[in-house]
């Protein structure tokens, strides 16, 4: 049998990774690694466990801050493709809309260097 390729999913915890990991996993075609700011958070981790059900046990997450260029390049390494749709989602809108768009453009970047 072929080796699975790797799957990164950068923004595991949130709608949208979440949803895609979930695809990815059930359909055995893969392995995922999913970033996530912080892999050791005991809500998030519940929240992603609950969903994955006996999936999320074939899940590798990484933490892996977008501003941090050295997280990003180790949580790349090894994988085959790369679906990046994490970006910053504050409760509450900021007053300067810059608060959110320069770590999602500097997050960008981060990818596409790595």
């Amino acid at each position: 049998m072929e080796s699975q390729p790797t799957v990164l999913v950068t923004g595991a915890t949130g709608f949208l990774g979440a949803w895609i990991i979930k695809k990815a996993l059930e359909s055995n075609k893969y392995k995922v690694r999913g970033s996530m700011r912080n892999h050791k958070d005991e809500k998030r981790l519940k929240s992603l466990k609950d969903a994955f059900g006996d999936n999320f046990d074939r899940l590798e997450l990484v933490s892996a801050d977008l501003t941090d260029d050295d997280a990003i390049s180790k949580a790349v390494e090894g994988c085959d493709y790369v679906l990046h749709v994490a970006s910053p989602f504050p409760a509450v809108s900021p007053k300067d809309e810059m608060e959110v768009i320069r770590p999602a453009v500097a997050g960008n970047e981060s990818i596409l260097n790595a």
